[in-house]
């Protein structure tokens, strides 16, 4: 991954330190009417910047979770769950 960031004045790279990571994370017993493209990013987006979706997931291969690569910011909050939502339907929490 190419990273770029706005120039500063005395820039010294041994100074920067690097705090973002990409991590495969498993979104457990996620309905399927939620393994949409734009509804799938939509939920990790509260735990990173989504990336990648597995091929695997995209043709329907696996069916008891869905996994994504995100580049998570390691000094934010890294949750354990998320709670999965919509009206008129019951909560659904997604392990990660």
């Amino acid at each position: 991954m190419l990273r770029i960031s706005k120039w500063e004045l005395d820039f010294n790279p041994y100074l920067q330190k690097q705090t973002h990571v990409h991590v495969w994370i498993h979104l457990l017993d996620l309905p399927q009417e939620y393994c949409l493209h734009q509804t799938l990013t939509k939920i990790t987006n509260g735990v990173g910047i989504p990336l990648l979706i597995d091929e695997a997931n995209k043709k329907w291969a696996l069916d008891h979770y869905v996994r994504i690569l995100v580049d998570v910011d390691f000094p934010k909050h890294i949750f354990e769950e998320v709670i999965v939502k919509r009206e008129g339907c019951v909560l659904c929490q997604c392990g990660l």
